[in-house]
């Protein structure tokens, strides 16, 4: 059994004797570390030890203190271009102006004539001469029954005036357009012809809204502009490009313009002939009335000396010659009674026709204001800047081709030489920022580019939110830059610094350099001399986010701790 155990008991004695010679050593070398590390520390000073601490330099020169703003370039000075919006009946002239006018000239082309009734008196008087008393009152009811042939003078002026009333009616914008030839009260449908095909429309007539009948109703149209038109933009300057003041920037398609100007300008052409023919007919109703008069007047006084045959006629051809004269003095009367009326009617109605004209040219310098803006023209100079719109399910810069709203802004020339810069300070900092204040501009696109500016106003209300709420607040403001690049532009993000205090020539330190043994205790630096560190209180003036103004305990060019040394060093 002995002899057995022999071997086992060997290897644990040596296994015991490696972990005691493991331990010692281990324990050796922690000795001799915290030997050196206790030597190390007792030595007074030396280059070892300032090799740690980090160090900084005292300098001079100017000090800012400054607030960092984010913003982005804008005009100053700049002109929106809207798309115009286009005046005057929503109606084509050419379905209701035309035919009204022709109405107009046919009704009073169609007017007759007065046929004075003192012709058909006197030629019987004189040819047939009242041998007995049964030619006497032949002639004398020939007399009295052509003699109202005048009458129908103020029946035929309603023809015009209905067809001026229709004139009045189509170039009313909430009336319904003509399908055809109207019918007057008066009876006269034949003076409103039926309306002529493309010809009333001019030569492109198929290519307007609606065909030859002109454009839909408006219940019925797809125009969604609010006018009644389709706006659609046809060219327009690149964006970008520089123009000048009065040069055409964009043209909108303005062919149904064109053609509305020029049936326009029929009509009212059309309109000034028939106030010329109905100036001639009114002149002659007059004279024919007045001829009427006249003859009337003679066939009182042959009817006044007929009756002076009396004592030789018999009773009753006498009888017969005072019922003349009574007749004829009636007619008489009646005629002179009728000279008022009939110049208060012929005045009425010159005056709606004039009216009517007057409103035609109305219309016609509309349609010629319509077809300018058309035209859009730059009212500066300046560059173009094109805005965006909702197309194919993204929003893109305004091109040729878009369909264009009354009202909308689709081009903004901006003056170059005003730029400014509008930018937002936090609620927070909002109290530090005076109006005036100086400020340092750098551009994201430009690195090298750094322009001074001032701060030119300041928002009296923080900016609302977006889609949400948002509880951080920014107020807007606006700098104005006191030198200018030809690389800027509007749209450009920049970084702008505000300059609130400033000291142009004074002792700097940084920040991490000055000391303070307790909160709102005075303040120290640690210098760095021949024998350690020196400890110093200093009196600290404007200070920024990186260094401080230090106004007494330090000198130029001293070297300080930028970090506690020990205190054993000091």
């Amino acid at each position: 059994m002995p002899s057995c155990n022999s071997k086992p008991g060997a290897r644990r004695n040596r296994r015991r004797w490696w972990w005691t010679a493991l331990a010692l050593a281990a324990a050796a070398a922690c000795a001799g570390w915290l030997l050196d590390a206790a030597g190390s520390g007792s030595k007074p000073s030396g280059s070892a030890q300032r090799g740690p601490i980090r160090t900084v330099r005292v300098v001079s020169g100017p000090l800012e203190r400054t607030i960092r703003l984010t913003g982005t370039t804008a005009p100053e000075r700049y002109r929106g271009l809207l798309v115009p919006q286009l005046r005057g009946t929503r109606r084509g002239p050419s379905t209701a102006l035309p035919s009204a006018a022709r109405a107009s000239t046919a009704a009073i082309s169609s007017t007759p004539t007065f046929r004075p009734s003192g012709q058909t008196s006197s030629s019987s008087s004189t040819t047939a001469a009242p041998s007995s008393g049964s030619d006497a009152s032949a002639g004398s009811a020939t007399d009295s029954s052509t003699a109202p042939a005048a009458a129908p003078a103020v029946t035929s002026n309603s023809n015009t005036a209905a067809g001026g009333t229709s004139l009045a009616t189509a170039l009313n914008r909430f009336s319904t357009p003509a399908s055809g030839g109207g019918s007057s009260s008066s009876g006269s449908s034949s003076a409103r012809p039926p309306l002529a095909s493309d010809a009333d429309l001019g030569s492109t007539a198929s290519q307007l809204p609606g065909g030859a009948n002109g454009p839909p109703a408006i219940g019925t149209s797809t125009d969604t502009s609010g006018d009644g038109w389709h706006v659609f933009l046809q060219t327009v300057v690149p964006p970008g490009s520089h123009v000048k003041k009065g040069q055409v920037v964009a043209e909108l398609d303005r062919q149904y313009q064109l053609v509305r100007l020029d049936d326009f300008r029929a009509s009212v052409t059309d309109l000034e002939n028939g106030l010329k023919t109905l100036r001639q007919t009114l002149d002659v109703e007059k004279k024919a009335h007045r001829a009427s008069i006249e003859a009337a007047k003679a066939d009182l006084d042959k009817a006044r000396y007929d009756l002076k045959t009396i004592p030789v006629q018999s009773a009753i051809v006498a009888e017969q010659l005072k019922l003349a004269e009574q007749e004829a003095a009636a007619r008489y009367q009646e005629l002179l009674s009728e000279v008022k009326p009939k110049d208060d009617s012929a005045s009425a109605e010159w005056r709606l026709n004039t009216l009517e004209h007057e409103h035609a040219k109305i219309e016609l310098s509309r349609a010629e204001r319509n077809a300018e803006r058309m035209l859009v023209r730059a009212p500066i100079d300046g560059t173009t800047v094109m805005s965006s719109t909702w197309r194919g399910g993204e929003f893109g810069q305004i091109q040729a081709g878009d369909e264009l709203y009354s009202g909308m802004m689709f081009v903004k020339v901006v003056d170059p030489r005003s730029m400014i810069i509008a930018a937002t300070v936090n609620q927070a900092d909002i109290e530090t920022i005076r109006v005036g204040s100086a400020a340092r501009v750098r551009f994201d696109a430009y690195p090298d580019l750094e322009l001074p500016a001032r701060v030119y106003s300041i928002g009296a209300m923080p900016n609302t939110g977006g889609f949400r709420i948002s509880y951080v607040k920014e107020v807007p403001v606006v700098l104005k830059l006191e030198k200018l690049d030809p690389r800027v532009i509007p749209d450009l993000s920049v970084a702008v610094d505000v300059i609130l205090r400033a000291e142009p020539s004074a002792v700097l330190a940084p920040l991490e350099g000055i000391f303070r043994d307790a909160p709102g205790g005075p303040a120290c630096v640690f210098v760095e001399n021949q024998r350690g560190w020196e400890r110093r209180e200093v009196e600290i003036g404007l200070a920024n986010n990186v260094a401080a103004v230090v106004r007494s305990g330090l000198r130029p060019g001293e070297v300080i701790a930028a970090e506690r040394p020990p205190r054993e060093n000091r």
